[in-house]
């Protein structure tokens, strides 16, 4: 099975602010706003979700999970 996920709904705002505050990250902040201009929605025959990554990282692993999770109870 191919899953995606896909991250939608940072506003490029708070994009800025979270990827200047990192240390030592790979990918340079001056290319955040590409990055963002790019992402497309999910097409309807693409298997995903769209999450909203304005809360609290916690929130936003707890979301993944439980999609996933009830991805694999669908599947089984």
């Amino acid at each position: 099975m191919t899953m995606m996920i896909a991250v939608r709904g940072l506003l490029s705002d708070a994009a800025n602010l979270r990827a200047a505050a990192r240390a030592d990250h790979f990918m340079p902040a001056s290319l955040l706003s590409s990055q963002l201009a790019t992402l497309e929605p999910l097409e309807s025959d693409e298997a995903g979700v769209e999450i909203d990554v304005n809360p609290p990282v916690d929130d936003i692993v707890r979301c993944a999970a439980t999609w996933l999770g009830t991805r694999a109870t669908l599947s089984n």
